[in-house]
């Protein structure tokens, strides 16, 4: 049983780490032409929650469903596994003194309840071992969620003519303190990428800018300052 246990977690966490690294490839992918097209890059239990997010809702990416429950799960058969054992060995011992009298007759007879106790011991033992790797699995792959969904920007790339003008959406996981969030982004392109600043609103968690394509050139925009570190979004612009 512990090992079912053990084995239902790691699954789930198998797949949560999964999603969570084809959620990072879209991230990191060029950006296609619509919302729509890059959502389809994004596993289908993601995509109502990513959606909700760029438009600006407050929503959680999902989590692990079972395996917190699993955790404490396996903790308690061992613990059930121990105590069993307990009752069972201390039955045959009461059954061994009551039955002979002769020290080599009782000799014999406990040693099977013995060995069984040990059994019993090493149930608690392994029950506790597999609580607390399924533990840390749980804690690493959720801080792998947290790294790959800290702060989305789409599209992930811009390809501008001068004077086009495209929406660019940044996405942060937290709402907005009061006074709004101002975001550092600046450009190696100034004469290129025309914009104003970045301010996510106050209790919201997007904002969405326009940019516009001033003279060509090729360089890139980069937001500093927050979770993830640097995050790069590279501009290309060309003339009309």
């Amino acid at each position: 049983v512990i090992a079912a246990a053990y084995l239902a977690g790691a699954f789930e966490l198998r797949q949560f780490r999964a999603h969570t690294e084809a959620l990072r490839a879209a991230l990191d992918a060029p950006a296609p032409v619509t919302l729509h097209e890059w959502l389809e890059r994004v596993p289908a239990a993601l995509r109502p929650a990513v959606r909700l997010r760029i438009e600006g809702e407050r929503s959680a990416l999902p989590g692990p469903a079972l395996t917190s429950y699993l955790v404490g799960l396996l903790v308690m058969l061992g613990m059930l596994g121990t105590f069993l054992g307990m009752v069972v060995t201390f039955r045959g011992a009461v059954f061994a003194l009551q039955g002979s009298t002769d020290l080599q007759v009782l000799r014999s007879a406990l040693a099977e309840p013995i060995r069984g106790l040990g059994l019993s011991f090493g149930t608690s033992v392994a029950g506790v071992a597999a609580s607390a790797m399924l533990g840390l699995m749980a804690a690493v792959s959720r801080r792998e969620r947290i790294d790959a969904s800290r702060l989305t920007v789409f599209p992930t790339s811009l390809t501008l003519r001068t004077g086009e003008r495209q929406s660019l959406t940044f996405t942060v996981p937290h709402a907005a303190p009061p006074g709004g969030l101002l975001l550092d982004l600046t450009t190696d392109v100034p004469e290129s990428v025309i914009m104003p600043e970045v301010i996510v609103p106050d209790g919201q968690n997007s904002v969405t800018v326009t940019v516009e394509g001033g003279r060509p050139g090729t360089g890139s925009l980069y937001l500093k300052g927050y979770d993830t570190g640097e995050v790069t979004i590279p501009v290309s612009v060309t003339a009309r």
